[in-house]
């Protein structure tokens, strides 16, 4: 997952901005677990 300095990166990590951080984790991982539930199901 990539932030740029503008999003709060600045350096290396996500730090100055968190809410960007866990909205982005939250939904990548909704979606894994909509695809693995899709998977099962057929």
């Amino acid at each position: 997952m990539l932030f740029t300095d503008a999003e709060g990166a600045g350096m290396h990590c996500e730090m100055l901005n968190r809410f960007l951080a866990n909205r982005r984790t939250l939904d990548w991982q909704g979606g894994t677990i909509r695809l693995e539930t899709r998977s099962a199901a057929v």
